[in-house]
């Protein structure tokens, strides 16, 4: 995995770890992502608070399967068996399901920044790394990744309380792992 940048994805001490450890696990031949039976949450150790796992069942379906102390905490609620969708207010769910179907089909990495609100008041601005992981049949169904929370700046809190639109995040991105990314072609040399 060193021929491939992922320090786009890099905002915390526990994204750095889990970047490493997805990063020297075995990987089939042919194949750009390690299968979900060679990675054991366990072993991020200290960091295994911040760190989630989900799986995508359909469409409509993206299970929590793992979720840490600190996210539980952060979030004021346990979401280890409920489906993510269910849990995003309708508005965003577009934008997150057609994310969640990039980071499936291509497969590819990739990390969103958005504002969630405060289970004490307020709003926080949620950090989530995604990295696929695949099934026994070689397809990107599970997604392991680390979630960071920090109190939003006074000035942002106060135009995000219903002064502006919803936005479903404020960044979303994907990084290419060799499969390609969303939206964008591949373009065969000499052509115009």
């Amino acid at each position: 995995m060193d021929h491939i940048d992922l320090s786009a994805l890099n905002f915390s001490e526990e994204a750095s770890a889990l970047l490493d450890l997805w990063g020297s696990l075995p990987r089939q031949k042919g194949y750009y992502c390690p299968e979900k039976s060679s990675f054991s949450p366990v072993s991020l150790g200290k960091n295994l608070k911040f760190i989630f796992m989900l799986e995508r069942e359909d469409h409509e379906t993206l299970l929590v399967r793992v979720s840490g102390s600190d996210i539980r905490e952060n979030l004021g609620q346990e979401i280890t068996g409920k489906n993510l969708f269910d849990l995003l207010p309708t508005e965003y769910l577009f934008s997150f399901k057609e994310y969640y179907t990039s980071l499936q089909h291509y497969p590819c990495a990739g990390k969103v920044i958005r504002p969630v609100a405060r289970p004490t008041g307020g709003r926080q601005l949620l950090r989530t790394l995604h990295l696929p992981l695949l099934d026994h049949n070689g397809h990107a169904r599970f997604f392991v990744g680390v979630m960071n929370v920090e109190r939003l700046p006074m000035p942002f809190d106060e135009l995000n309380n219903g002064v502006l639109a919803p936005r479903p995040a404020l960044e979303m991105i994907h990084v290419d792992l060799g499969a390609g990314l969303p939206g964008l072609r591949a373009v065969e040399p000499n052509c115009a």
